[in-house]
């Protein structure tokens, strides 16, 4: 239940973007920050027992194209966070990485907000030579959001 609740206010906000003329049927979408359902209706997390929908991009893509009643969607990659920050671990791959998609939404308790990221920002030190990146997540407003660093085996996230 909470995964088709998930569905349907995730078809709402990316029909609007799509309506505008934002984005397309061809656009890669991530919806960071995204809670995972299977954790929250059990309680508890035990990764490779029970999926949510949200755990596999064409599962959730579909669910999304289901609740809206539409085949028209673009593709919809859920990116929980966890409690430390994590986005993604060495074990996700690459998959998860800021630079794989065209457009970033961000999952907050109240809203689903489109960012955009300001790559190579950062608030501290800066080592260019190091093997990370650093985003900047912006509204459409260019109120900053979030931070996001991209290491080679973990993904970070933080809300400003």
């Amino acid at each position: 239940e909470f995964d088709r609740q998930t569905a349907k206010n995730v078809a709402s906000v990316i029909k609007d973007s799509f309506d505008s003329g934002v984005i397309s049927e061809n656009t890669e979408i991530a919806i960071l920050n995204i809670k995972d359902g299977s954790e929250i209706e059990r309680g508890f997390s035990a990764p490779g027992h029970i999926e949510s929908a949200l755990a596999d991009p064409v599962s959730f893509t579909e669910m999304v194209r289901a609740v809206s009643g539409s085949g028209r969607f673009p593709s919809l990659t859920a990116i929980p966070v966890d409690e430390e920050g994590y986005f993604y671990r060495a074990s996700d791959g690459e998959s998860k990485r800021v630079e794989n998609f065209d457009h970033i939404f961000v999952a907050t308790d109240y809203a689903l907000i489109r960012v955009i990221p300001a790559r190579g920002f950062t608030d501290g030190d800066y080592d260019p030579r190091a093997n990370y990146e650093n985003y900047l997540l912006y509204t459409v407003d260019f109120t900053r959001l979030a931070h996001v660093s991209e290491y080679g085996e973990y993904g970070l996230f933080k809300f400003y």
